[in-house]
């Protein structure tokens, strides 16, 4: 049936007072719901009056209902505000179910037919007037069946990402625990720089890296031309060793060059050191930089007021402080560490695929009713 059979427009308009004040919302595209605009002084506006939603209507915007910017207004948007460009319509609970009617709005099928019932031709004319959008068409099974659908497609729609055990406290934990009332020594009596630069050959090809901050690992360019590269000095990677990006330290941007960036090189805008003693291990030296406390001597060392001037030189570097626990307590919590970032890779991506299910059955439910 048209929509036109369920929904009656159902508009509250409110004249502006200057000296009121007028919550507002929009409407966010692909059925994404309403979100807080904040709050609009009467005396601000440029409308003589807007329209007062209520709890269970739907809106929709005109400019861009074409790429599905409609929704069942919730309880805590009772009482927004939005202007003459989102209308409202009241459904008819005697023929259509609210959740099945928000499901529905939300399927790819309804965001296809809003896109069909545009009247113009650039992104900023396709309009979708009240006329129009009241000839689309909505499925309508009994009563009774559109509730189950709506319960069947809320259920599903619990087993969206959820929050698991807190991995980076449990690490904190464990790498405080690891340096409590253990000697700490400067990093220069631990590690030492590395860097043999190199010649680059304007006919060869490179591949560089960077490092990305808040310990998300290293970047790994493709191959480049020389005449690509920046215009610095490079020198080759040594797997296995410490890299710290010394204009972006202050943020996390540490990692270890594993064994297949062997032949990858690193501008000059790059420490790297290498252990000189047995005592020390580059993941443990990693780990604990990219700790809370690791963080603040990082930050400490590098000086500055903007971001881009922040450098960490080598001095201040070496002059870091690091607790040096046993070995076999390093190797320990390195080993956590690297069971964290396999479990929270596993959950990322089970996100992923949780948060999929919903709008695939969804779609699949709505494309069979076609």
């Amino acid at each position: 049936m048209p929509l036109g059979e369920v929904l009656r427009l159902d508009q509250h308009p409110v004249d502006i007072v200057a000296t009121h004040t007028y919550p507002s919302c929009g409407v966010l595209n692909r059925g994404r719901g309403l979100f807080d605009k904040g709050v609009t002084g009467g005396s601000d506006t440029s409308y003589t009056r807007l329209f007062r939603l209520s709890e269970g209507q739907i809106v929709y915007s005109k400019l861009f209902g074409w790429e599905g910017a409609v929704a069942l207004v919730p309880a805590e948007f009772d009482g927004y505000f939005v202007s003459s460009e989102f209308p409202t319509f009241a459904p008819d609970p005697g023929r259509v179910a609210p959740g099945f009617l928000e499901q529905f709005l939300k399927s790819n099928q309804f965001t296809e037919d809003m896109a069909r019932s545009t009247n113009g031709l650039g992104q900023r004319r396709q309009r979708v007037n009240i006329d129009a959008f009241l000839r689309i068409l909505v499925p309508l099974p009994p009563t009774s069946e559109q509730d189950r659908i709506a319960a069947h497609l809320t259920a599903l729609g619990r087993t969206s990402p959820t929050l698991g055990p807190n991995l980076d406290a449990l690490q904190e934990i464990l790498i405080a625990s690891a340096g409590t009332g253990v000697r700490r020594v400067p990093i220069r009596e631990l590690m030492s720089s590395t860097r043999q630069w190199i010649d680059i050959d304007d006919g060869g090809v490179y591949r560089a890296i960077g490092v990305r901050g808040f310990g998300r690992g290293m970047i790994r360019y493709p191959e480049a031309s020389a005449e690509e590269l920046s215009k610095l000095r490079y020198y080759p990677l040594e797997p296995g060793a410490l890299i710290v990006s010394n204009i972006k330290a202050w943020e996390g941007a540490v990692c270890l060059a594993e064994t297949a960036d062997a032949g990858r090189i690193a501008s000059n805008r790059f420490l790297q050191y290498v252990p000189t003693s047995d005592a020390i291990t580059t993941p443990w030296v990693e780990q604990y930089l990219l700790s809370t406390e690791g963080l603040a001597s990082l930050s400490a060392a590098s000086p500055g007021s903007a971001d881009r001037n922040r450098t960490l030189s080598m001095a201040a570097f070496e002059a870091i402080e690091i607790p040096v626990p046993a070995p076999q307590v390093q190797h320990a919590v390195v080993s956590v560490a690297q069971a964290r970032r396999r479990v929270q890779a596993q959950q990322a991506r089970r996100d992923r695929l949780a948060a999929a299910i919903l709008p695939a059955a969804r779609n699949k439910i709505f494309s069979a009713m076609r």
